[in-house]
């Protein structure tokens, strides 16, 4: 039972990533900022590393680099003033 409820919750987190990394992709694609880029690989890569894989901890690492280009100043989506 408690296998069948972590299986869901890492599919969930799956589809999360999934999307964000389509919404991101899109936000590059009509912007051309690379921050966009960068964050839409990233979650990409997290993505496929774990559903290869099937294990939660490339979405953590995935979602800690991110976290690192946000303290950077590569925040996705940010002001484009520099």
């Amino acid at each position: 039972m408690i296998e069948t409820l972590i299986n869901w919750a890492l599919i969930a987190a799956q589809c999360f990533f999934a999307f964000c990394a389509v919404g991101t992709f899109v936000m590059f694609t009509t912007g051309r900022d690379y921050r966009n880029l960068l964050a839409a690989t990233t979650f990409g890569v997290a993505l496929a590393a774990s559903y290869r894989m099937h294990a939660w901890w490339p979405l953590m690492a995935g979602f800690a680099l991110l976290w690192i280009f946000r303290l950077m100043g590569l925040e996705p989506g940010g002001s484009t003033a520099r």
